[in-house]
């Protein structure tokens, strides 16, 4: 595991957690600064929010020895309350971390998506790139031959 647990950020925690809850099959959207929101919200949302099927995580993460701050503990309780799990996670628990994320993946799913060297040991996973050929103009997939669909706007 390439992870320096002590002098980890926040900032590359976030994306390793980011790059394994994506290659765990998770919806997750990241929440920018909430102490800076300015259209009235609340402050201390945590800083991630993800979906698989059924379930539901408010991740608040935190670089070594950080603790939560008196907004983002009201947040967790009100979540726990609503029945969403919002764990506070540190670059230390990283298998923990990667057991929640990564649960129903195969060891050779794992391995494909770079979260375990051949060797068996842990890897920082490896963004997918699948090369999509160019279109030929005058085809379906030509970005000009495609229209989008008329959608009524909800507002």
């Amino acid at each position: 595991m390439s992870i320096v647990l002590d002098a980890e950020t926040e900032y590359q925690w976030r994306r390793q957690v980011i790059a394994w809850a994506k290659a765990g099959g998770w919806m997750v959207t990241a929440m920018h600064d909430s102490r800076k929101q300015v259209w009235g919200t609340d402050k201390g949302f945590p800083d991630l929010f993800m979906v698989r099927g059924e379930q539901a995580l408010a991740p608040e993460l935190k670089r070594s020895g950080g603790q939560r701050t008196a907004d983002q503990k009201l947040w967790a309780l009100a979540l726990e309350a609503a029945g969403i799990s919002s764990p506070l996670w540190r670059p230390r628990d990283f298998e923990q971390v990667q057991a929640i994320l990564l649960a129903g993946l195969s060891l050779h799913e794992r391995v494909m998506h770079g979260i375990l060297g051949r060797s068996g040991k842990h890897a920082r996973p490896r963004a997918k790139r699948s090369p999509r050929p160019l279109a030929k103009p005058g085809t379906s997939d030509s970005p000009e031959d495609r229209s989008l669909p008329d959608v009524a706007h909800p507002f």
